[in-house]
């Protein structure tokens, strides 16, 4: 099977497997391995006759470049984070909430999904970290007490970027229903820079945000800086 330049041939996914993934010419694939669950698969692993299903979904990514200059749509997403403050902004590779939220967001078309945690406070998307400003608070990113990765480019922009342009931020718990105040939000991580997001869609509403002055100024700061 073909999937832009990515060639997927003779695949045999053992029993077990969990994940699998690559890059296509156009964008990013992603799959999942799965087993029918009960009686049955008791019954197959017996007879040594059960089988794996892979699901693969695709979605168009985009150049980061074209990314940083057009924005994103993101997904917001029903799968939660677990929390878990012993890792508390290590990058482990413990991402299996991530996995889960990335292929939620690309079945419904989206590259990239917001992400919760069980109290219902934004965290992440599923693969970067977000920074958000709101008329009364002004620039938030999320507070990474219970869960959360505290990026390269988060903490860059958080001790670097943002005090030179003399922006005003805070680390704060942002409820799901400050989403509805947001004025600007971007992703970030060191791979892509700063990705503006122009809506984030979901099954319990749409918010749509422009690409702002300051988020232009920051992404200028930072081209500035580390070019």
């Amino acid at each position: 099977m073909s999937l832009g330049a990515l060639t997927l041939t003779n695949i045999n996914l053992p029993m077990g497997m969990g994940m699998a993934g690559g890059q296509t010419s156009g964008g990013q694939t992603s799959g999942a391995a799965t087993k029918e669950d009960g009686n049955t698969i008791l019954k197959q692993i017996a007879t040594n006759t059960a089988t794996t299903v892979a699901i693969l979904s695709t979605a168009v990514l985009g150049t980061p470049g074209q990314q940083r200059d057009k924005g994103i749509e993101l997904w917001r997403c029903d799968h939660l984070l677990s929390d878990n403050p012993s890792f508390v902004g290590v990058k482990h590779l413990n991402r299996l909430d991530q996995v889960l939220g990335a292929s939620e967001a690309n079945v419904q078309g989206y590259v990239d999904g917001l992400m919760f945690n069980s109290k219902g406070f934004l965290v992440e998307s599923t693969c970067a970290n977000i920074f958000l400003r709101t008329e009364e608070h002004g620039w938030l990113t999320p507070s990474i007490e219970t869960a959360g990765i505290n990026g390269v480019m988060r903490s860059l922009l958080i001790h670097e970027i943002f005090p030179q342009v003399h922006f005003s931020l805070a680390t704060f718990p942002i409820e799901s229903e400050m989403l509805c105040d947001v004025t600007e939000l971007f992703i970030c991580n060191s791979a892509r820079g700063i990705v503006p997001v122009t809506a984030v869609r979901g099954k319990k509403g749409d918010g749509t945000m422009r690409i702002g002055n300051e988020t232009r100024a920051l992404q200028s700061k930072l081209s500035e800086l580390y070019k």
